[in-house]
């Protein structure tokens, strides 16, 4: 089956800042027809922190095969840092708990 391409700009408009929406917006992809698909972030001018973690978690346990395109450079980066954060974090199970802790190296 062909890729669909989804445009961020047209769920979210110029900025993405609220996880639930992130989360929303992966229900969509998941619930797709297809094994690939293209995220358009064109005219997306800005991505918070928070959505940027959220965006990265929900894009690793996909089903699907995610592209990306027309990505801004502030976008990118703000991704690539949280991306960068990320891997300085470590999982410690707390005994009698079911979740594990995340801790900051």
């Amino acid at each position: 089956m062909n890729p669909i391409s989804l445009s961020l700009f047209s769920r979210f408009g110029k900025n993405i800042l609220i996880r639930s929406k992130m989360r929303e917006f992966f229900q969509e992809i998941e619930s797709a027809k297809t094994e690939e698909v293209v995220l358009d972030f064109s005219n997306i001018e800005f991505i918070s922190r928070s959505c940027a973690d959220e965006y990265l978690s929900l894009k690793s346990s996909s089903s699907k095969v995610l592209k990306e395109k027309n990505v801004s450079y502030s976008v990118s980066e703000m991704i690539k840092e949280v991306r960068k954060s990320r891997e300085n974090f470590f999982q410690v199970r707390v005994k009698g708990s079911q979740k594990p802790a995340l801790c900051y190296n």
